[in-house]
């Protein structure tokens, strides 16, 4: 019974965002309990990803740009695919366990900020081959700054939570910036 809560649930919530009008309803508080047979698991994560975007080891690439991109102080409408390596300490050289695959753009005509839109993939230990999917705006004139938890996959199904996100350094001899990811993610523990 309980799990057909959950699916009409977000049945509806899926036909409320794709309605055509701009209205949006409040459904109020939906206590948790109805939704699932369990409690909700709660998993940090904190983890350092590495960005080049040129030199040794490059994995961002230019893969778009607009009509106005070089002349923008933004560089509005750049757009690249990333495959950044994912660590566990915020060294290029520590152990990696994953890599965060998607896309990376700017997305402000005026200021510098960034759409992100990618997947961290575990490549090693506990979490082997699943996914969490992170979304969000990015402005890196602030010092910390949240992202979106969106989902996942295996150990991760039905994740939700969010991510902050810091500058640790900049190498200007191979331009690897580290970001700090400190993640909380929440997520049914299913039966």
């Amino acid at each position: 019974m309980e799990k057909h809560a959950f699916a009409l649930i977000l049945f509806l919530a899926i036909g409320l965002v794709t309605r055509s009008t701009a209205q949006i309803t409040n459904l109020g508080v939906i206590p948790v309990n109805l939704l699932f047979s369990e409690t909700l698991g709660v998993t940090q994560i904190d983890c350092y990803i590495q960005n080049t975007i040129y030199g040794q080891g490059e994995d961002s690439y230019e893969i778009a740009d607009s009509s106005i991109t070089t002349q923008s102080l933004s560089r509005f409408g750049y757009l690249a695919m990333i495959d950044d390596v994912v660590t566990e300490g915020p060294d290029p050289t520590s152990n990696v366990i994953g890599r965060a695959q998607g896309l990376f753009g700017s997305a402000d005509v005026n200021t510098p900020g960034f759409f992100l839109d990618f997947n961290i993939y575990f490549t090693s230990g506990s979490y082997n081959g699943s996914t969490l999917h992170i979304s969000g705006r990015d402005s890196p004139s602030m010092c910390n700054r949240e992202l979106s938890v969106t989902g996942g996959t295996q150990e991760f199904r039905l994740a939700m939570g969010f991510v902050t996100v810091s500058t640790i350094s900049g190498n200007s001899s191979s331009a690897t910036d580290t970001f700090q990811f400190n993640i909380r993610v929440f997520q049914p523990i299913l039966s």
